[in-house]
């Protein structure tokens, strides 16, 4: 709570100009980190000992048979056939197109913003949302970013309720992603809880939900009865339409796709210590508190509302399927940055008091506030969360200091 005060204080103090200011930077870093991550995108496509790591996940295909994430690989497949590029290239083009959704999205509705305040450059800059994909490459580049893409073009629609049209191409959307990558699936009652909570009018009632939902339920089902049982000679003949000379190579990158639900759930289970347990509460709770400390000095009614926190903790404890593979930090960053778009829009529908302090009072707390400050920057930024996190936490912090005490 002092912290909270002395920031209000500081922050009624803080001429416009400067707030600007920083909303310029916050775009320009976004600016920056697209273009970093349009320049990996295609550099990591035309490396030949980085196809395998960075795209074969996007190449998972039906040539095999039926098979979990197999649509998309295939369409990718079939448009490289056509275009005579390769594969990997073809990936690159999908992910230059989701990123750019993604961050073109965020800058426009910080552009538009009426009311941006200095917390929420965090929002935007913490390594759980827009910076993740700068940290870690490969992680940041999945196909979750499909979905990103996807949330942030729906959070630009500047219309009071989603039409029927809109509804079933959100639907369609939603079950090609399905195939494409059955984990999303366990995101979408997140995603339409968003959009649900953006709209100025929201009519996403629980039974239009439903049966938005209704296609990626059956399709779900039907992918984790038939779509994950997959032999070694099935493997071969999905990795040889990849690349039918080196097709082994691709084959211990998406070897996963012959794990069945039950290997998976075992191995969770085997691996699974109390180390395990608080290493994922301790991610999550420094993974979400910047959301708390914004919600807090923003003073926002949203996150006051206990049926939306309750519906948004439903929607959280949906996902506990995910958490049976080991890349935590994949669906964090999912979440959060989903999350952080939603923040900035809903905070932007709120009426907002702003409350002056005299020029006296600021100054008297601005060295507490600036200490305060520091700690929290030092905090929130000394620690790394990787996209494979079940079992390692890893303070950055400690290891610069390590490496300075080496010198």
């Amino acid at each position: 709570m002092l912290f909270i005060n002395y920031y209000k204080k500081l922050e009624s103090f803080l001429d416009e100009e400067i707030n600007r200011s920083l909303r310029k930077f916050l775009i320009f870093f976004l600016f920056l980190g697209l273009f970093v991550l349009l320049i990996v995108s295609f550099d990591k496509s035309t490396i030949p000992k980085c196809y395998q790591l960075y795209t074969s996940d996007w190449l998972i295909n039906y040539s095999g048979g039926f098979v979990r994430r197999g649509l998309l690989g295939s369409f990718i497949l079939k448009i490289a056939q056509l275009t005579s590029l390769k594969p990997a290239l073809v990936v690159a083009i999908f992910k230059i197109l989701s990123y750019s959704a993604i961050y073109l999205s965020a800058i426009y509705l910080i552009i538009k913003a009426k009311y941006f305040k200095n917390v929420h450059i965090f929002l935007f800059l913490y390594q759980t949302t827009y910076i993740f994909p700068l940290l870690d490459f490969r992680g940041g580049g999945r196909k979750e970013i499909l979905l990103l893409a996807l949330f942030s073009l729906f959070s630009l629609l500047n219309k009071e309720n989603l039409s029927r049209t809109l509804m079933c191409l959100l639907s369609v959307l939603l079950l090609a992603l399905s195939f494409a990558h059955d984990a999303l699936f366990w995101f979408y009652p997140l995603v339409l809880l968003c959009l649900q909570t953006i709209l100025p009018h929201g009519n996403l009632s629980i039974k239009t939900c439903f049966f938005i939902l209704l296609p990626s339920i059956l399709s779900t089902g039907l992918i984790l009865n038939f779509g994950t049982k997959m032999s070694p000679e099935s493997l071969d003949l999905m990795t040889k339409a990849i690349d039918p000379e080196n097709y082994k190579l691709w084959a211990w990158p998406i070897s996963y796709v012959t794990w069945d639900f039950n290997t998976q759930a075992t191995n969770f289970l085997k691996n699974f210590d109390n180390y395990s347990v608080i290493n994922l509460l301790f991610t999550l709770f420094l993974a979400f508190i910047p959301f708390g400390i914004a919600a807090k000095i923003d003073n926002h009614s949203i996150y006051k509302n206990n049926k939306f926190l309750c519906i948004l903790c439903a929607c959280l404890l949906f996902q506990a399927p995910l958490f049976l593979a080991k890349d935590w930090g994949r669906w964090i960053y999912v979440d959060a940055t989903i999350l952080s778009l939603t923040y900035l829009i809903t905070i932007n529908k709120v009426n907002k008091i702003h409350i002056k302090y005299s020029a006296k009072q600021a100054v008297e707390s601005y060295k507490k506030t600036g200490v305060i400050i520091l700690l929290l920057l030092v905090f929130l930024f000394s620690w790394r969360m990787k996209h494979c996190c079940a079992s390692t936490f890893e303070l950055t912090l400690l290891n610069h200091l390590n490496w300075l005490s080496r010198l």
